[in-house]
């Protein structure tokens, strides 16, 4: 999925064949951790998983497309923003974005993507707050993957894990829901869990007793309500 802004910036020269890039800048950020899952791999051309943000002439987006791409880049360099390294890659005018735009099926492609950014909530500017939880419906039509359950639990987690980019502790459901977020770790004790109960029983025992005690709870949770009865 890209920001339809910068979809004229690529032309389909036929059906099922490759996009050409003809704006004037185009880069690609593509997180050099997808090694460990074997999504990257860069000979004369990069082959990766089709899920990494991007610059299209001065524009930030990204693409969502749960499948291997293959990429034709004039440029491939590595660099480090923030704490990650990624491989960047730049395509100048007349260059191939993508090989074909044909897509095989691959139900495994799905789980480096759970692991970046539903578990480990790295971001994404392909995906806006409000088509987050559907990442999940994307990566079943994509990749073929079944995971048997019904959509609002994918809804659940969505709203469960973005904050409010001010303060960890408040659901982005929460605020006027403009502007920037972030989201956390769906399986970050300190903050996903959010009562007492949920962050001392956990695993990480040590890391829930700090969360408890920095980050107490003013009411009692369905959960503590149960255990207490």
């Amino acid at each position: 999925m890209l920001n339809p802004q910068v979809l004229q910036k690529f032309k389909v020269s036929s059906k099922g064949g490759p996009v050409i890039f003809i704006g004037e800048l185009c880069e690609i950020f593509i997180p050099k951790r997808y090694e460990a899952y074997d999504a990257l791999t860069i000979r004369d051309t990069v082959r990766t998983l089709g899920v990494f943000n991007m610059t299209v002439d001065g524009i930030s987006t990204g693409m969502c497309a749960p499948s291997f791409v293959e990429i034709f880049p004039s440029q491939v360099e590595t660099v480090n923003i923030g704490t990650d390294t990624f491989v960047k890659l730049t395509l100048k005018n007349g260059d191939t974005f993508l090989k074909t735009t044909t897509v095989v099926k691959q139900p495994l492609n799905s789980f480096p993507i759970y692991v970046e950014y539903v578990k480990s909530a790295k971001s994404l500017d392909a995906i806006p707050y409000e088509e987050l939880s559907f990442i999940f419906d994307r990566m079943m039509k994509v990749s073929g993957i079944s995971f048997a359950v019904d959509h609002a639990v994918y809804e659940m987690i969505s709203s469960h894990t973005v904050r409010a980019i001010e303060d960890i502790t408040i659901p982005f459901r929460n605020t006027d829901m403009t502007g920037k977020w972030r989201q956390v770790p769906l399986t970050e004790i300190a903050h996903a869990a959010t009562s007492t109960t949920g962050r001392i029983i956990g695993a990480y025992y040590n890391d829930g007793i700090n969360a408890a005690l920095n980050s107490q709870s003013d009411a009692m949770s369905a959960m503590e309500e149960i255990l207490r009865r």
